[in-house]
């Protein structure tokens, strides 16, 4: 018998007691049967209740246990995502050097000219969780008690509304090559080999592969055509970015669900054991330990710098190769090199070989998404080219300098920089440890190509759109507390002075931001982060989250309407982002990060003094 039919029980019979006790007028115990009655009723009422929240909790552990595995199943998908993007990214970035006329002119193989041909293929990312959709849909969300993984919820479908805007923006601006440039991509079919396998052979008629020839001659003089495959290739790295931000928020929600739920961390860890995009730290929240991709990462920039040096002759070897200690090393800017010349090598004045390890060198530095950003920046020269129509400057995508100071070694202390207009890259290292490598600057003209054929090209888009989607999840007060100015400066405030100081006002806080801004907030960091390679990066967030990431601030400046000028910047107590977009009407971007201890290793060098004997 349960407790509900014991109570039931119970209570007739002292309603029949009840009954014979008012014939009676026995008034006592008439009282004590009416208490009875009401403990009887509130008890009732309790094992009810009791029942009800019984259920609850079961149908929430039974919600989370079938996201719980959802969770696990996209997070699988997205790691064959990125492996297949990183492929694709690797194998464009190696056409680079060629298409641009950094390297010397060379056939590309025929899984080069493929992944040209495919360079606007993209598809629709993965993300849902139909568990999640079911809840938001029958208003079944409040079910869950958990707060904590709530956030994580909230969190998610943030993001993956603003992924989703993103990739529709995106795939609507691609470019189909070879059917815009028929005389550089020709398309037909060939016989197929006996026991060959062709991706696209059930597509071309049993028989028969496609055949792809690139003109390589052709494309390098076609510069419309190096326009859109740029523009295609930085989709690749922001969709490489977006998947690895979608993948962070799932492991984090994972995670949450996992100890909810009493499940071994270990049986997810061992579904990704073994995939090294997976244990990449360049996100904010990761708890991987730097010092185990640091080594990676310095091994990579000391065997692309040495092989460099090795590749050039004496004479060159010492224009590009200082001194550590060389006051070279702390002069730096982002104008073109006619105003402010560079020591150093440029990648024009670099054979096949050479620039191969040039290249490969700044991929060390910065993250694949990175690199493109670098790269799509320098072929802006020539659209600026176009635009000017003036001998002023050379404008010329391959003018920009590297330098190495010191010998390169992976328990060494050295440095390099990659620099010339809009870009000043600047790497030190440290008894073999990387740092937070600043100053480090990107900039960009046209920020928005808006006429001719490349009209809608943005070039640095994912560092305006994240601040503005932060801005305007603001209330009117915290709005109030961000907009420090309606007036924008005149450009990045810091400018190159070094050491740099504090900026003031700091704006908003996050510590006065709700869950889902801080949020915003994050993504926007990572935004800056997510350009440097993962040592770096994970340095970086480390020591915002040393700093306290609750005394964050957010400041605005000048219009709020897109397309119009305005400043932003993001400073806490060890670091400052500074953004402008002020030039130009609004058409001229400059980023910086600082360091306000950290800038050119000042930090650990320091450190290297007080452990090292002289």
């Amino acid at each position: 018998m349960n407790v509900t039919n014991q109570a039931t029980k119970s209570q007739r019979m002292i309603r029949r007691r009840l009954s014979k006790h008012l014939k009676s007028q026995n008034w006592f115990a008439v009282a004590v049967d009416f208490v009875i009655v009401v403990v009887g009723v509130f008890m009732g009422l309790q094992v009810q209740d009791w029942n009800e929240a019984r259920k609850e909790r079961i149908e929430e552990h039974a919600l989370l246990s079938r996201l719980h595995a959802e969770t696990v199943k996209l997070l699988e998908t997205q790691r064959e995502e990125l492996v297949s993007l990183s492929e694709r990214a690797d194998i464009l970035m190696s056409v680079n050097p060629v298409l641009f006329s950094q390297a010397p002119l060379r056939a590309l193989s025929d899984l080069e000219c493929r992944h040209i041909v495919a360079s606007h293929v993209f598809r629709r990312p993965p993300d849902e969780l139909p568990v999640l959709d079911e809840m938001l849909s029958t208003g079944r969300f409040d079910v869950l008690q958990d707060e904590g993984i709530k956030e994580f919820l909230r969190s998610y479908v943030i993001f993956r509304g603003r992924a989703r805007a993103y990739y529709d923006e995106a795939t609507n601006e691609l470019f189909r090559l070879h059917s815009r440039f028929p005389d550089l991509i020709a398309l037909g079919r060939a016989p197929l080999e006996a026991g060959t396998v062709d991706a696209w052979t059930a597509l071309s008629g049993e028989g028969f592969r496609w055949n792809r020839a690139c003109d390589v001659e052709k494309m390098r003089a076609n510069q419309a055509f190096l326009n859109e495959y740029v523009d295609n290739l930085s989709r690749t790295g922001s969709m490489i970015q977006f998947t690895e931000q979608r993948h962070e928020h799932l492991e984090e929600l994972e995670s949450a669900l996992s100890a909810h739920l009493g499940v071994p961390a270990e049986s997810l860890a061992a579904s990704l054991a073994g995939n090294a995009w997976l244990s990449r730290t360049d996100q904010g929240t990761t708890n991987a330990p730097v010092a185990d991709t640091a080594s990676s990462a310095v091994t990579d920039m000391t065997a692309s710098a040495s092989a460099l040096l090795e590749a050039l002759p004496g004479d060159r070897r010492e224009r590009i190769g200082l001194a550590f200690d060389s006051e070279e090393r702390m002069r730096w800017h982002f104008i073109p090199p006619e105003m402010f010349p560079r020591a150093g090598l440029a990648l024009n004045e670099l054979n096949e070989r050479q620039a191969i390890a040039a290249h490969g060198l700044l991929k060390a530095g910065l993250s694949q998404d990175g690199y493109l950003t670098a790269t799509a920046i320098m072929q802006l020269e020539d659209v600026l080219k176009e635009l000017e129509k003036s001998d002023r400057f050379a404008r010329n995508p391959a003018d920009y300098y590297l330098t190495v100071f010191g010998t390169p070694s992976v328990r060494g202390t050295w440095a390099w920089r990659f620099e010339g207009h809009h870009l000043s890259l600047h790497f030190t290292i440290v008894d073999g440890r990387a740092t937070v490598s600043t100053p480090s600057f990107f900039g960009a003209s046209p920020a928005e190509v808006r006429t001719g054929p490349q009209r809608g090209r943005r070039a640095l888009a994912i560092q305006e759109d994240a601040a503005r989607a932060l801005l305007q999840s603001l209330d009117a007060s915290q709005r109030s507390q961000t907009v420090v100015s309606s007036i924008t400066p005149d450009g990045i405030l810091s400018g190159n002075a070094f050491p740099v100081e504090p900026a003031a006002p700091s704006g908003l806080t996050a510590s006065k931001m709700t869950p889902a801004q801080q949020t915003f907030l994050r993504s926007l960091v990572e935004a800056h982060t997510a350009v440097m390679a993962a040592d770096i990066a994970a340095e970086r967030w480390r020591r915002i989250n040393d700093g306290g990431f609750g005394d964050i601030g957010f400041a605005w400046a000048g219009s709020q309407e897109r397309g119009r000028p305005h400043y932003y910047r993001v400073q806490g107590p060890t670091f400052l982002i500074e953004y402008d977009n002020t030039q130009n009407d609004g058409n001229h971007k400059h980023i910086v990060w600082r360091d306000f201890d950290g800038d050119f290793g000042r930090d650990l060098l320091r450190e290297h003094v007080h452990s090292v004997q002289h």
